[in-house]
Order: structure tokens, then sequence, then C-alpha cells
């Protein structure tokens, strides 16, 4: 068999093709394309995804992987919203009597802020003694036998111990454990810029996806 070229398409002499997919308006000549009689259909693809609708899907998948603990959910959400004072949801887990003896610059250059407010000016109106925590560190600290392990220099936790086992785990990996969420809607949940408003709708969609209704 000789494979020649012809018009800039390969073709080998002698070759019988096998059978091809059926195209409507379009022209074959010996087994090669030509024309086609029509103009390309015009193809409507859906709308994107709205922030809500993602957040209503991922709360449908993450309800499929693992059961929600639905009652702890709500807890650390009413926990929350009583003792506001102690969420910062920019934070893990944050010390403020310990960031309180930094300046603002040293608060900013070591991270401890997502916003032009700084945890050191936070920490000045907070009455001494006082910690604060995201979501997720509230879910850590209102479980027993479960400890912050701080790190070195005082301000701050980003793991947490089992002290009845001696496990040290991340704080976000804990608190998956510990509402009975996927990590994919975690990463949702425990982002550093929702607002109060923004972890209700969450919750909403993870509870509506789990057959029940969340009020608070």
């Amino acid at each position: 068999m000789v494979d020649s070229h012809s018009e800039g398409y390969n073709y080998i002499e002698g070759y019988e093709w096998p059978s091809r997919p059926h195209y409507s308006n379009v022209t074959f000549t010996n087994n090669r394309f030509v024309t086609y009689d029509s103009p390309i259909p015009i193809l409507n693809f859906p709308p994107p995804e709205t922030h809500d609708d993602n957040i209503r899907r991922l709360a449908l998948e993450s309800v499929e992987h693992v059961t929600p603990n639905l009652p702890m959910l709500r807890k650390v959400y009413e926990q929350i919203v009583c003792y506001p004072e102690q969420w910062n949801q920019n934070s893990w887990a944050v010390d403020y009597d310990a960031i309180r003896q930094l300046s603002a610059r040293q608060a900013f250059d070591l991270g401890l802020t997502y916003s032009t407010e700084t945890d050191l000016e936070i920490a000045q109106t907070q009455p001494m003694c006082h910690t604060a925590y995201c979501f997720a560190g509230h879910a850590v600290y209102m479980t027993p036998n479960m400890r912050f392990i701080w790190e070195q220099d005082g301000y701050g936790a980003s793991n947490c111990e089992d002290t009845s086992t001696g496990q040290t785990t991340a704080i976000p990996t804990k608190a998956r454990e510990v509402l009975g969420i996927d990590a994919v809607f975690s990463g949702e949940l425990f982002a550093p810029n929702n607002t109060l408003d923004d972890i209700y709708f969450m919750l909403s969609c993870l509870f509506e996806a789990a057959g029940d209704s969340f009020t608070a």
C-alpha cells in the first residue's frame, strides 16, 4: 500500500476505511471530508453556577460522603452568636493576651490579620485572659479532651491534642471530623472572610441537604 497526500489529507490507496460515525449535512468524497452543506449549529451552554448554587451543591456532596453532626454544628453556631467576642474567623485559635504585647507592625508581619484592622487593635478592646476561635476552632474547643497546642511565640495555635490518647491533629482536620463535613465543604465554611450571615447560609444548605432545617 502506498501512503499518498492529496488535498492536505492522508489517504492510503487500497485501504478500506471502517464504518465512520454519521455526520449530518457533511459531504464525503472517496472517504475524504469535503464540505458542510450548512453552517455548524450554535451550542447553547447553561449559565455559570452562582456562588449560592455552588454552596448548595457542595453541601449535597458533603452529605453524600460524610454524615453531618447536626447537633454539634448548631451548637457551635449558637456559641458564636451568644459570645461574639470569642469569635475570630481569621484565626484557628488566637490568644489576645499574647498579641497584646505586639506592635501593629509585628502583628501584620506575623500574618495575624486578613484585613486593615489588626488583631492587635482587636486585642486592645478584649478583656484580659481572653482567647478567640474561628468556626473550626470553636468545634475543637467545645470537644471534650481536646487542648490547643500553642505556637512557640504563644499568640496562636494550628494544632490540637486529644489528651485521652495523646494524638496530635491539625485543627481544621479535627474540626471536620467533629462536625461531620468533607474537606471541600469545610474549605468554604472555615474561610477567613466569612461573615456570620455567610456561615448561617452554609449551615442552612447543609441541614437542608441532610433533610433537616436550620434555624437559630
